[in-house]
């Protein structure tokens, strides 16, 4: 069966560094918060359930930083969504979730990485598009995952 899915992630930038999970999974390492859009919820819902679920943080979104879309597998068409985020809230601190009703995303730490150390994890990309000029609504188009 052919799937199509909605994601949106947010990039929380304090200073000059970025939130980022130690989120293990069979393709990546790290990861930026965020996940699947569900039935009758809006991207900014979705976004700020996520956030919720994952961090423990109450966020705001703010602008599109870009929209791109990649097959997870033969089967699987994903349009992501990627969002800047704020705290609604300074004093809050990251509380870590996990994804619900799932073993293999398990999320074990968090980091507040510089934008220019981003390479070093293995997010070459998204170091790309926050090299000190962040151009906001980019359509990346398809891409590999």
């Amino acid at each position: 069966m052919n799937t199509f899915r909605i994601r949106v992630t947010g990039l929380l930038i304090e200073g000059n560094k970025i939130l980022v999970l130690e989120q293990k999974t069979s393709d990546r390492k790290y990861a930026i918060p965020g996940g699947g859009v569900e039935i009758d919820e809006t991207l900014e819902q979705a976004l700020v359930r996520e956030f919720k679920e994952e961090t423990g943080l109450t966020i705001k979104t703010n602008q599109i930083l870009y929209i791109s879309e990649y097959y997870k597998d033969a089967n699987t068409h994903v349009v992501e969504i990627a969002f800047t985020v704020s705290r609604t809230d300074k004093t809050e601190k990251i509380i870590l979730g996990n994804e619900p009703n799932s073993s293999d995303h398990i999320i074990s730490n968090y980091k507040l990485i510089p934008i220019n150390e981003l390479g070093d994890i293995g997010m070459e990309k998204l170091a790309s598009l926050l090299d000190d000029k962040l151009t906001y609504g980019q359509y990346r188009g398809l891409r590999d995952k």
